[in-house]
């Protein structure tokens, strides 16, 4: 049976800015919480800053974003990760042992974590 893990996770949330309001300066991530293998969360990193620069002007931005992170994250790491993108979010969940991520980049939020099914 795979261990699973719950951890309290929060995170400011308001509604979805407008595409046109989506800037992204400095691309530093600022890591919040890990519980992943390091190349694990490079590979999480990565995915997000070419989400944002692929999706930062579509209308649903953020929905795009996370819907590209978790095909992408499913097929490289195999399924069923779980992806919250946005500005303002809280959180509890529970996740398989060294498979959750929590960062921002400028002020987008990326949680991914994997569950069991």
């Amino acid at each position: 049976m795979t261990e699973v893990e719950q951890l309290p996770q929060t995170a400011e949330f308001k509604d979805p800015v407008e595409p046109q309001h989506i800037f992204i300066g400095r691309r530093d991530a600022v890591m919040k919480n890990a519980d992943m293998p390091q190349e694990m969360q490079d590979d999480a990193i990565e995915l997000a800053q070419q989400a944002i620069d692929k999706f930062r002007l579509e209308k649903n931005a953020i929905q795009e974003m996370a819907a590209f992170i978790k095909a992408e994250f499913d097929k490289r790491h195999y399924p069923s990760w779980q992806v919250v993108v946005g500005s303002n979010f809280g959180s509890y969940v529970t996740h398989e042992t060294n498979r959750f991520i929590y960062f921002y980049i400028a002020h987008i939020a990326f949680m991914l974590y994997k569950t069991g099914i």
